[in-house]
């Protein structure tokens, strides 16, 4: 999709949610394409992409962001990175990526280990 175009979504249906007496959470393994990353759907994949995300609770829709608009993304990120957490961080210099991170970098795309 181009800079602005929208489609509008299917009204999304009920997504199904555990009882809460699970002894264990045992997640379901992601599937994975050859490349090693996590399946992509195209935005028009509807159904799938339902199901998927209701399964897994994660989907990866691709090509939804136009170039400019991922890099300006990924700066975005760097920029918080280097105000908020460590003004030294450079992302061409990954030796600077270990330390003087806050408290919330076991949670997310900061630091999850799995």
């Amino acid at each position: 999709m181009g800079l602005g175009t929208s489609k509008i979504l299917p009204e999304l249906q009920e997504i199904h949610f555990s009882p809460g007496n699970d002894e264990v959470f045992q997640p379901v393994p992601l599937p994975i394409d050859t490349d090693g990353f996590i399946t992509a759907f195209s935005v028009d994949q509807e159904e799938g992409i339902l199901k998927f995300f209701e399964k897994h609770g994660v989907v990866v829709v691709a090509n939804v962001l136009a170039k400019e608009q991922c890099q300006r993304s990924i700066d975005g990120v760097w920029r918080i990175l280097q105000e908020m957490f460590n003004p030294d961080i450079r992302r061409d210099q990954p030796e600077t990526w270990s330390y003087k991170w806050s408290s919330v970098s076991k949670f997310g795309i900061l630091g999850n280990d799995r």
